[in-house]
């Protein structure tokens, strides 16, 4: 296929870099694709240079090859084109001394709440750099802000903030990790003891009105018990207008769509998958291939139970 909205600069079989126009000196947008790119579980890296608009991307091509990646890139760059600009906020000129502060932030999960914080400091218009840190858990923030605003700003997202500047503070870090780390634990342990019956009686294909009852009740409290923080954090978030991949992880659980499922992958366009809906209902020979298999299948299954 022949991309509309960036050209190929070069490729490997597990990297590919390209130059898009429509990044170029757009920082919040390449923010944003950097965002809806990592989600995706086979995109291993994204690095952007929003200077020149370059985008480089390390992919695992048995999962993700190159040809949908390629629509994914250009769909995805399309639709951040035709989505409208903010409308710039008008804002009292800020003046005061600049300085800078560092933090310690608890809750982040992936390197796409890191680029979610950092968007929104540098949207404040008190702020003069940003920068987040996700493998240390910090932020560094220089500009007309002190620590209490920061921490506002990155509180309003559903995280929280600790003070790092003396040793006991970097303890009460490391302490706080731990009890994290403990807490992850007993819940992981808890939802497996809850989940045993319900995997044991969906085994047994039973129509039990009471057992459903059961699977009910335990599900429940799986979901609203052990896995409260995924819904917490994204009525949080939903609530600032904000996104991130705790929205998408929890709608599912929730709603069902035509007796079905709901899984949304924000990083895959549903662009891709009309395509190739549109292309199998609009080949009649692919529908009788496989009604002819799926006859044939019910014909060699039928003569084994005569057989037998």
């Amino acid at each position: 296929m022949t991309p509309k909205h960036f050209r190929i600069v070069h490729r490997l079989r597990r990297r590919l870099r390209v130059l898009a126009p429509a990044l170029e000196k757009e920082q919040e947008r390449c923010y944003i694709l950097e965002i809806l790119l990592r989600k995706h579980p086979a995109i291993k890296e994204v690095r952007i240079v929003a200077d020149i608009g370059s985008l480089v991307v390390e992919y695992d091509p048995a999962a993700l090859p190159e040809e949908r990646l390629l629509a994914t890139l250009d769909a995805v760059l399309g639709n951040l084109i035709a989505a409208p600009k903010a409308a710039p906020v008008a804002v009292a000129p800020v003046d005061g001394p600049l300085q800078e502060c560092s933090l310690a932030i608890e809750g982040m999960s992936c390197a796409s709440c890191a680029l979610l914080i950092e968007m929104k400091l540098k949207r404040d218009p008190r702020v003069r750099y940003a920068s987040v840190n996700f493998a240390a858990e910090t932020v560094t923030v220089n500009g007309v802000i002190d620590r209490e605003a920061v921490s506002k700003v990155v509180g309003a997202l559903g995280y929280t903030t600790r003070p790092m500047d003396t040793l006991a503070q970097r303890r009460l870090i490391v302490e706080r990790e731990k009890e994290r780390v403990e807490e992850a634990k007993k819940r992981f342990i808890q939802a497996a003891i809850l989940t045993v019956p319900v995997m044991i009686s969906g085994m047994a294909m039973h129509r039990l009105p009471a057992l459903r009852v059961m699977e009910f009740a335990l599900s429940s409290a799986i979901l609203f018990g052990s896995s409260n923080s995924i819904f917490r954090k994204a009525w949080m978030l939903a609530k600032q207008g904000q996104h991130s991949r705790r929205v998408p992880d929890a709608s599912p659980r929730l709603f069902r769509v035509g007796g079905r499922h709901l899984h949304l992958r924000p990083a895959r366009p549903l662009h891709g998958r009309t395509r190739q809906g549109q292309g199998r209902r609009s080949d009649p020979q692919t529908h009788r291939t496989a009604a002819g298999n799926g006859a044939a299948h019910r014909g060699r299954r039928h003569r084994i139970r005569s057989i037998h």
